[in-house]
């Protein structure tokens, strides 16, 4: 998808920065809502504010202000984003079909982080102590 704006873009000679986003911008307890419902799960999003020895619930969407791209400079250029309304449902298929395999191998960047993102154990401990 992205590769192919920068294709039109470029045959439309047009050059600067411009935005592909989701079209519906969900939050991160919007993305979690959807993931558990692709999973056919009961989730509930627990929010606290997180004690500083731990870095459970760190991730990558999460950051301090929200932050919502817009793809408006792009369609007005004439480029269509092609993106459409968050739906997790074909990268949940994917990730399932990983689920065996080494998730480090898969997502270098995602394990450059310096923390463990699924410290599960440290998560169920705090929340076990509430």
């Amino acid at each position: 998808m992205i590769g192919q704006f920068a294709l039109l873009a470029a045959e439309k000679n047009l050059s600067g920065a411009y935005n592909l986003a989701d079209r519906n911008a969900p939050s991160v307890r919007a993305i979690g809502q959807l993931v558990a419902s692709q999973l056919n799960r009961d989730a509930e999003c627990v929010c606290f504010d997180r004690p500083a020895q731990y870095t459970f619930g760190a991730n990558p969407l999460a950051i301090p202000q929200p932050f919502i791209l817009s793809s408006e400079k792009a369609e007005a250029a004439g480029l269509p984003n092609g993106l459409q309304d968050y739906d997790p449902g074909s990268y949940l298929d994917w990730l399932m079909q990983q689920h065996r395999k080494d998730w480090k191998a898969l997502f270098p960047t995602l394990a450059g982080y310096g923390y463990d993102l699924f410290d599960y154990e440290a998560e169920d401990r705090f929340l076990a102590s509430l």
